[in-house]
């Protein structure tokens, strides 16, 4: 009878170790924000003349992550749209603590198509035309997604073509992740 007292009391106490770890363990679910792009769909494309235009993004990271919380991380998507390989699309990052007195982008970042000038770091992307889609036919758009730096609560990124470049197209949106609270 004695045993039987000290099996049920390791088994209750079991079963509640086992109900206390799983309950202090869960794990906080992520989720994915949309919301600041050049153009609701993809296909609209946003066309410039090198050296004459520019096509910017501004985007509040706190509304973005629904006006509760930041997001952890960002991305930013872009399709580039050209018919030719001597096009070449170039990007910065400016930031803001409140949307009206903007920063550029001096963090020091390591890549290989990075080049850092006085007035911050710019990035750089030739368009590639002999990328084909599955029925072997060129693609006059090319796809990327990189690396966000989210460091305020207000992020912009101003794109351009540079004198020398031919004429292109971009639409471009930031996705963000954040944490939500349980």
């Amino acid at each position: 009878m004695k045993k039987s007292y000290i099996y049920f009391a390791i088994i209750a106490l079991v079963l509640t170790a086992i109900i206390l770890v799983a309950k202090v363990s869960k794990a906080n679910t992520s989720r994915t924000a949309e919301g600041c792009k050049t153009a609701t769909a993809t296909s609209t494309v946003r066309y410039m003349r090198p050296g004459v235009a520019t096509t910017t993004i501004t985007c509040n990271i706190a509304t973005l992550g629904l006006g509760v919380d930041s997001l952890d991380t960002a991305k930013l998507e872009m399709f580039f749209h050209s018919s030719s390989t001597a096009t070449t699309l170039n990007w910065m990052y400016e930031y803001s603590t409140d949307g009206v007195d903007w920063y550029r982008d001096n963090i020091s970042q390591v890549s290989t198509s990075t080049k850092v000038f006085a007035n911050g770091a710019i990035y750089s992307w030739t368009f590639a035309s002999s990328t084909k889609d599955s029925t072997g036919v060129l693609l006059a758009t090319s796809t990327k997604m990189v690396d966000l730096p989210t460091p305020t609560r207000w992020v912009r990124v101003i794109f351009t073509l540079p004198i020398g470049s031919l004429n292109g197209g971009i639409w471009a949106g930031v996705v963000g992740k954040a944490e939500q609270l349980n």
